[in-house]
């Protein structure tokens, strides 16, 4: 019984030390999710990081390309002062998931979208958290998720759902 005991304690604690971890992982230009120059530090995110993309004076774009690429959350911030946009392409066949968090795709008077793509299947996994559309014009047309051609697949977990804010 201490044996038990002894490791469930020692699982918890390392659980804890992992979670405690967790970082938030900024794009440092456009590129592959899975190369590391595309972020600052050049640590490639994993399912415990929370993500933002995040333009300086040029355009980010973070294309996904395989079929384990994921993170805790997921953040989009367009950048209105430099009119440059913050956007995620999903590749033919590939699956990004978001596994604990909101995904917050955020105008700010600039577009920011992701993009599923291609002919076969591709997949924006949200399991728990809730996509929020934020803007800060009267053009929803800022902040979108754009589904093209092809088999694309959003799937909302149980408790996920989609909001949108506008300023009026």
């Amino acid at each position: 019984m201490k044996t038990i005991k002894y490791t469930l304690t020692i699982a918890c604690f390392i659980g804890a030390v992992i979670t405690a971890n967790a970082t938030t992982i900024t794009s440092a230009q456009t590129g592959d999710w899975n190369v590391g120059s595309t972020w600052v530090g050049g640590v490639v995110p994993t399912a415990n990081d929370s993500v933002s993309i995040s333009p300086g004076a040029v355009q980010h774009l973070i294309t996904v390309t395989q079929t384990t690429d994921s993170c805790a959350s997921l953040s989009l911030n367009a950048n209105a002062a430099n009119f440059t946009n913050a956007r995620i392409d999903i590749a033919d066949g590939a699956i990004l998931t978001v596994k604990s968090g909101d995904i917050a795709i955020n105008g700010n008077d600039a577009l920011a979208m992701i993009r599923l793509l291609g002919t076969g299947s591709t997949t924006l996994n949200v399991l728990t958290g809730d996509i929020k559309f934020n803007n800060t014009t009267l053009s929803v047309l800022q902040t979108r998720i754009l589904m093209t051609a092809g088999p694309s697949i959003l799937n909302l977990g149980e408790i996920g759902r989609a909001s949108w804010r506008e300023r009026v």
